[in-house]
């Protein structure tokens, strides 16, 4: 909230009103214990002290307003690398005058500390009586010092609890942090009450059945996380169907650039009922530290050390400075979870010496995209087509599919002979199954009845996916709205509860998050959706979708063919772009019907027109569909990230073609005005290397989000969908907003309200209470009449 300058005097900070002249990166105090890690001692004379020595920013060192150092380089294996500025070179650093400087920022951080209470206050007042419970979330790092302090200022102590989520990933310093916490706050509040939730399972188990997370099966954080905190909180407040709570946590938007300028509070984002109060969401690192110092809250030790943020202790998104911290001072809690990555680099071949240790310190196991390397054991999942039905092969499965159907409709079973039969009531029609159980712990499902419905085939598989893999992690029961699904320590279904509404099971690719992490190919047929194989992966030779290239295009039609000044290769990737944003045929050369439609668009809103062409990209570009299905969003990569992370996924392309493709939708980011005006993503320079920022935006024009949810819905074979299941990562392979452009929930909501005035007939919505049906026209079959018969009223 305020911008902030040297302080020569103290050798510390002011936090100023004034834009000029002022740090453009807010600095974060530097103890000795940093200095003694990094080996400033062989340069250097400091104290021991408690009070911070100098400043950082990034890697760069200040003393006093001056630069004196920058630490470069360093990883899990390797110090960082120190280089002294000439100002740095013999110091004798003196300790900041703490008191001073504070006494200089005393109404500043009342100006920060009176709107968090009064944010906290309005809340307070605002959801009292209507809520289950008022939850601090705790992680026993300095943003949630921060709140936790507010919060205590403003709500009695026996109107909300504190959750610290204990992953038993956390290094040591995190655990002392949280008990010293405790014992504050008892001695203050005593009737305050802390609660500690964690899965059934430690971590080191779950890495064994599930493999290492990355980047892109990031299971660990539902496992770990969110599901532990979400039954704690309903055996908190004594029910199992959902709950309403608000949580009051620690984002902030200096470290979640995709949140800037979005509201601090944000219902339902959560498996349940949630809402999301961010009651120092605008505040800087800066501020943080100041305010933690002023008012003496236990800082975890960890910072001291020069820890930026304070997580797992081996985490697929942990920076190299973090590994070497942990290499450092935490070995212990690093080394049975880097057994079990070391035990994924033997099975993928890796060989023990120079190449494995590179392996790991470049973070190449962060980016695995399927099971390749995580032994399964026996488990496996045949699936085979028959003719008017499906059968399943469950090897060694997790548990029992005859259990795990139910969540499909009612379910009626008979045994004969070992050999269980059943009936399944479901979509109006009567399915007879049979599962066939051996002594070799194998299970053969046969079903009949199935032919010509994907979306039911879809769910079977799912259910089949389930039931092999279930390793009881609790993460699908907590999807579950009416407490009906209870999987540990295994599956039961209370079928008097159950309402069938699937959420158990589209909430992730494949209805369960250890089949998805250990699949050995993301391409595959599901329930009918052939997801892209990612076929053409390369054929733009690098070249990107230039938006001058393309506004060329647009002003001249079927005379760009012969009036462009590209270069052979350049019409060639050219040709491939056009085809697969839907605007020409490239067999005959010529324009399509819906580039004609499309022009008038364009020459009213080129923006918008870019927009359409993004959402046909998707479909049709296979690095631009990989890139917004499988990275994240709000994360940065590195083209050659993104390039090992399409490799890992076992695809049969080869390193060329990979490279060509990423290399392309690079060149696009850069080079494409739309986009970069759109704000979906950005490149910067990094260290000699692009990094793509993977933002998202929620500036969308209301005609592109409808024209992406009738694409949606067509693939998907429905009209009737919900805003939550286009935000479940299941249906990423089909589309939408969010997956197309990153829109938050709260937007698309907002959108969707008044879409329904302004396309009448096309779409209307019921967005209140606990309902988010949006209701789209059946008799448009195909999405390009939205452009065709419907252009004039984009």
């Amino acid at each position: 909230m305020y911008n902030v300058n040297w302080d020569l005097e103290t050798n510390g900070i002011v936090l100023t009103s004034e834009s000029k002249n002022t740090l453009i990166v807010s600095p974060r105090p530097v103890f000795f214990e940093e200095l003694e890690l990094l080996g400033f001692n062989e340069f250097w004379k400091y104290p021991h002290t408690k009070e911070p020595l100098l400043w950082r920013t990034g890697r760069r060192y200040y003393y006093k307003g001056t630069m004196v150092a920058e630490a470069k380089g360093g990883g899990i294996y390797e110090r960082p690398r120190i280089e002294l500025t000439d100002a740095g070179k013999g110091l004798s650093l003196e300790p900041v005058k703490l008191q001073a400087m504070l006494e200089k920022n005393k109404e500043q951080l009342e100006v920060l500390e009176n709107e968090a209470i009064d944010f906290v206050n309005h809340i307070y007042k605002r959801y009292k009586g209507k809520v289950s419970a008022f939850v601090v979330s705790f992680s026993a790092g300095k943003d949630s010092q921060v709140i936790l302090d507010i919060v205590s200022k403003v709500i009695p102590p026996e109107d909300y609890i504190v959750i610290f989520t204990d992953t038993t990933m956390e290094i040591p310093p995190t655990y002392e942090a949280f008990e010293e916490t405790k014992r504050k706050y008892r001695e203050t509040y005593p009737e305050l009450k802390f609660y500690t939730a964690r899965n059934w399972k430690p971590a080191e188990a779950t890495w064994k059945e599930f493999g290492p997370p990355s980047m892109m099966l990031r299971w660990c954080c539902s496992v770990h996380k969110s599901a532990p905190m979400i039954r704690l909180v309903r055996e908190i407040v004594g029910r199992n169907d959902s709950v309403r709570i608000v949580v009051f946590d620690g984002v902030r938007e200096e470290e979640s650039t995709r949140r800037k300028g979005y509201s601090r509070l944000a219902e339902n984002v959560k498996h349940f009922t949630q809402i999301n109060a961010e009651v120092i969401k605008r505040w800087t690192t800066t501020e943080v530290y100041t305010y933690i110092l002023a008012r003496e809250l236990p800082l975890n030790k960890a910072y001291r050390s020069g820890a930026d943020r304070v997580g797992c202790s081996v985490c697929p998104f942990g920076s190299n400075w973090w590994e070497y911290i942990m290499g450092c001072n935490y070995r212990e809690s690093t080394e049975s979870l880097l057994a079990e990555v070391e035990k994924t680099l033997k099975l993928l071949g890796v060989e023990e010496g120079d190449e494995f240790r590179k392996y790991i310190s470049e973070g190449n196991w962060k980016k695995r995209g399927g099971g390749e390397g995580v032994d399964t054991g026996k488990t496996r999942l045949d699936i085979i087509q028959k003719e008017e039905g499906q059968r399943f092969v469950l090897n060694d499965p997790g548990d029992r599919f005859e259990e795990w159907i139910k969540v499909l409709g009612p379910v009626r079973v008979a045994s004969d002979n070992g050999k269980l039969e059943g009936d399944l009531l479901v979509s109006n029609r009567t399915l007879h199954f049979s599962v066939d159980k051996n002594t070799a712990g194998r299970a053969i499902v046969d079903i009949d009845g199935i032919k010509g419905d994907k979306l039911l085939l879809g769910r079977l598989n799912k259910v089949a996916y389930k039931s092999t893999y279930c390793a009881h992690c609790g993460v699908c029961e907590v999807e579950c709205p009416t407490g009906a699904l209870s999987v540990i320590p295994s599956v039961l279904v209370n079928t008097s509860r159950c309402i069938h509404c699937y959420s158990c099971l589209d909430f992730v690719e494949k209805g369960c998050l250890r089949a998805k992490s250990v699949a050995t190919l993301v391409s595959q047929k599901e329930g009918g959706n052939t997801m892209s194989t990612l076929s053409g992966f390369g054929r733009y030779l690098r070249f990107g979708l230039r938006s001058e290239w393309l506004k060329d295009f647009m002003v001249k039609g079927n005379n760009w063919f012969s009036d462009n000044i590209l270069g052979p290769k350049q019409v060639e990737a050219m040709l491939s772009w056009l085809r697969d944003a839907e605007l020409i045929d490239s067999k005959r050369k010529t324009v399509t019907p819906f580039y004609e439609h499309l022009k008038g668009i364009f020459e009213k809103d080129e923006l918008l027109a870019f927009e359409l062409v993004w959402i046909n990209l998707f479909y049709n570009s296979a690095p631009v569909f990989w890139y917004l299905s499988r990275a994240p969003w709000g994360k940065a990569y590195s083209s050659n990230e993104l390039k090992q992370m399409v490799e890992n996924e076992g695809l049969p392309i080869t390193k060329r073609t990979i490279s060509s493709g990423i290399d392309g939708l690079f060149n696009t980011f850069e080079a494409n005005q739309y986009l970069q005006k759109l704000g979906v993503v950005s490149v910067v320079r990094h260290e000699r290397e692009r990094v793509a920022l993977k933002m998202g935006t929620n500036d969308v024009h209301p005609a592109a989000v409808l024209y992406s949810l009738y694409r949606y819905a067509i693939r998907k074979g429905y009209y009737n969908l919900t805003v939550k299941e286009l935000y479940n990562e299941s249906n990423s392979a089909y589309g939408g907003p969010y997956v197309i452009f990153g829109v938050e929930r709260q937007s698309l909501e907002r959108l969707l309200r008044g879409m329904q005035e302004h396309y009448k007939g096309l779409v209307s919505v019921d967005l209140v209470a606990d309902l988010d049906n949006i209701h789209l026209d059946p008799s448009v079959k195909d999405y390009k009449e939205l452009v065709t018969h419907y252009g004039s009223r984009f």
